[in-house]
């Protein structure tokens, strides 16, 4: 179970090794929804988000922008 309490339903085959990864791997991947839904919210119409890479956010803004972000 991952911190938000969703579970994984997992065989026989693969349970050992993805019982001790499913927590943490689920719980990073609540983390960074809850900050891209955060993010979206705060960065208004001033930037977009333009993809995400494993634990980077790739966000495109005007270059007057910079330090007002």
């Amino acid at each position: 179970r991952t911190v938000s309490g969703k579970a994984r339903k997992l065989s026989e085959e693969t349970y050992y090794g993805a019982s001790a990864n499913t927590p943490v791997q689920g719980t990073a991947s609540e983390i960074m929804l809850h900050s891209l839904c955060n993010l979206t919210h705060r960065l208004g119409s001033n930037a977009r988000l333009l993809n995400t890479v494993h634990d980077e956010i790739i966000v495109e803004t005007y270059f007057q922008l910079l330090d007002v972000l």
